[in-house]
């Protein structure tokens, strides 16, 4: 095999890994815990910006970081940039079809989490500013 094989199989993997670790903190929440949290937030009437700060704040940040990157493989790897967009999207296959098994004890605990966050921002939203309480 020559430098430039081996080359290729290293941003291969090196793609299929950082695929791996991106693509699960995008695609998870969004398609798996999201309609959860949303039924939870519906049946006790709190607040919607709980879900868009834990849920969407996460795959927004991290969609960036992976937009970057794809940017930097193209402009300074010009050669190798469809072996590592290869290694994403070979993950990205496989996340989908993880989240479709789903995790329930991770979701469980991620569940517990919004209800705990829910329970704080409660306590904090029904209490008034010291400027509207009466005397």
């Amino acid at each position: 095999m020559t430098t430039e094989m081996w080359t290729s199989v290293i941003v291969f993997l090196v793609g299929s890994v950082f695929g791996l670790v991106v693509f699960m903190q995008i695609v998870y929440p969004l398609f798996s815990l999201v309609p959860k949290v949303r039924k939870i937030l519906r049946e006790e009437e709190r607040e919607k910006s709980i879900l868009l700060s834990l849920l969407l704040f996460t795959p927004v940040v991290w969609t960036t970081v992976l937009l970057f990157s794809i940017l930097l493989v193209i402009r300074y790897f010009p050669g190798y940039w469809k072996p590592y967009m290869l290694g994403l999207a070979m993950v990205l296959v496989f996340v989908f079809f993880f989240v479709q098994r789903r995790n329930e004890e991770v979701e469980d605990e991620m569940i517990t989490k919004v209800k705990d966050r829910m329970k704080l921002t409660g306590s904090d939203s029904s209490s008034k500013p010291p400027w509207e309480t009466e005397i």
